[in-house]
């Protein structure tokens, strides 16, 4: 028997609003030290990070355009911050 049929098998239910803060938090912080990371090794490349179509180039541009997604607004943080004090914001996904 598949995982799949197993888990079919069982009600879904959504999860709660402490465990969603939680994913988006762990998510927001995980995009912004990844883009430490691209930042220093584009600056430790040197020249060679430089040239358009290169390696170091186009994984920076990757990193720097991921982010822009709303998944990476720094906005999550306060929301986040809300929710742990009691306080949480009227609409929060």
């Amino acid at each position: 028997m598949g995982i799949y049929t197993q888990v079919s098998h069982h009600p879904v239910s959504s999860i709660g609003l402490d465990d969603r803060a939680r994913v988006r938090l762990g998510c927001s912080h995980a995009i912004k030290s990844c883009v430490e990371v691209a930042e220093t090794a584009y600056r430790l490349a040197g020249m060679s990070a430089i040239f358009k179509g290169g390696v170091f180039e186009r994984r920076y541009r990757d990193i720097r355009t991921l982010s822009q997604q709303i998944q990476a607004r720094y906005a999550h943080f306060e929301a986040v911050g809300r929710i742990m004090l009691g306080n949480p914001p009227a609409v929060f996904y």
